[in-house]
C-alpha cells in the first residue's frame, strides 16, 4: 500500500538537519517538487509542470514529473531517486526526460555566449520532425553530441527554429568527418560540444574545411543546471557576457550573416562583433562614450579592470587596500555613470571602449 503524503506546504526546513526523512524514502519528496522559470518555449504547459531536483554524489539535474498534482509528482520524483540509487546516472538519463542549460560559446576573449534552457528527447522520432519544404530552404546544420538525448533535444530545437534544419549528428568530430554525407546533408554550420573532440581543435576545424569548403563551426557547452554554466565561466581574464534567450532564437547573433548570400568562416567574427556591440550599447550612446570621455575616475577604472578578470569585491578590496563597502560605493558609481545595471554589462562597455 503506497504511503500517504502530507501536504506539501507542511514544513518548510530540510528534514536531513533535524532527523527527517531521507531522499530514500518517499516523504521526503513531498518538499522538495518546485516549479521551473523559462521551461514553456521548449516543454509547453511546463509553466505548471512540477519539478525536482535529483541529487547523487554531488552531481544534481532537473527532472519534469509530468504532472501539476504535488502528491502524484512527489511519488515520480522518488521513482527517479530509487533508479538513480539502485541503477546510476546513466539509467536516468534513459529513462527519464531531464532539464538542461545549452550554451553557445561565439568569443573567447571576452567570452561572450548566449544560453537556454532545453530538455532532453528521449524518442528519435520526435526529434527529427521538419517539414520537407522548410528543411530544403533552411541552413543545413550538423551537430556534434556524446549523448543520444542531449543530441535529440537539440536536434529537435534545431528543427522548430525558422531558417534552420538538423541535418546530421554524431556522438564525437571524428565520427562526424567520417559519416557518408549526400549534397542534401551537406552542413553549412556545425555545431560541437567541446567535451566531443577527440581530436585537436585546429585539427578538426582544418578537416571541415577539407571536408565542407566554406562550413562555419561553432563550439557549445550543456550543463545540468544555470549555477554549472555561471560557476564554469568565473575568472575570466577579459570578463564575459551571457545573455538567455528562447531555445528558437539561440542562432540570433548569424541572422545577417546567412542573408549575405554565402557566408564564410571569415565573415563570422566581424558579423558577431556588430552583433554584440549592439547589445552593450541598445540603451544608448552615453555608455561607451562616458568611458572614452574619461568619465570614470582613475580609481573607478581600476576597479571595473579589477571585475573584468573576475574578482570578487573582498578580493578588489585586499588588493587596493580599501574596505569592501568603499568598492561596493564605487561599483554603484560606475553602473550610473555607464548606464548599466549588471557587471557584466559594465565589464563588455569597458572592453569595447
Amino acid at each position: 500500500m503506497r504511503p500517504r503524503l502530507r501536504s506539501l506546504r507542511a514544513t518548510q526546513h530540510s528534514p536531513l538537519l533535524d532527523g527527517g526523512p531521507t531522499p530514500a524514502e518517499l516523504a521526503y519528496w513531498e518538499t522538495q517538487v518546485l516549479r521551473q522559470p523559462y521551461t514553456a518555449p521548449t516543454r509547453p504547459g511546463s509553466e505548471n509542470e512540477l519539478f525536482a531536483r535529483i541529487e547523487h554524489d554531488g552531481h544534481w539535474v532537473y527532472i519534469p514529473l509530468e504532472t501539476h498534482l504535488s502528491q502524484k509528482a512527489a511519488a515520480r520524483a522518488w521513482t527517479v531517486y530509487r533508479t538513480l540509487a539502485n541503477d546510476g546516472w546513466n539509467a536516468v538519463r534513459k529513462r527519464y526526460v531531464r532539464q538542461i542549460i545549452w550554451a553557445i560559446y561565439w568569443f573567447t576573449e571576452p567570452l561572450a555566449c548566449t544560453y537556454a534552457t532545453l530538455f532532453t528527447v528521449l524518442d528519435p522520432k520526435s526529434a527529427a520532425a521538419k517539414a520537407p519544404a522548410s528543411a530544403a530552404q533552411s541552413v543545413a546544420v550538423a551537430v556534434v553530441e556524446p549523448e543520444p538525448e542531449v543530441a535529440r533535444g537539440l536536434e529537435q530545437c534545431l528543427n522548430r527554429t525558422p531558417g534552420y534544419a538538423c541535418v546530421q549528428t554524431a556522438a564525437l568530430a571524428k565520427q562526424l568527418l567520417q559519416q557518408p554525407a549526400s549534397r542534401a546533408r551537406q552542413p553549412r554550420l556545425v555545431l560541437f560540444n567541446q567535451r566531443a573532440l577527440d581530436l585537436a581543435a585546429d585539427t578538426f576545424h582544418q578537416q571541415l574545411q577539407t571536408r565542407w569548403p566554406g562550413v562555419i563551426a561553432l563550439p557549445f557547452g550543456i550543463f545540468g543546471h544555470g549555477d554549472k554554466l555561471f560557476s564554469s565561466v568565473t575568472g575570466m581574464d577579459r570578463g564575459y557576457f551571457l545573455r538567455r534567450r528562447p531555445p528558437v532564437l539561440m542562432l540570433e547573433p548569424l541572422a545577417a550573416l546567412w542573408s549575405t548570400g554565402l557566408a564564410t568562416p571569415m565573415q563570422v567574427r566581424p558579423q558577431l562583433q556588430a552583433y554584440f556591440q549592439k547589445l552593450i550599447v541598445a540603451d544608448g550612446p552615453a555608455g561607451a562614450a562616458a568611458v572614452a570621455a574619461g568619465a570614470l575616475t582613475q580609481r573607478e577604472a581600476e576597479i571595473l579592470r579589477h571585475l573584468g578578470t573576475g574578482h570578487t569585491d573582498k578580493t578588489i578590496s585586499g588588493l587596493l587596500g580599501i574596505s569592501v563597502w568603499t568598492v561596493h560605493a564605487h561599483v554603484k558609481k560606475i553602473f550610473g555613470k555607464l548606464g548599466v545595471h549588471t557587471r557584466a554589462e559594465a565589464v563588455m562597455r569597458y572592453l569595447q571602449k
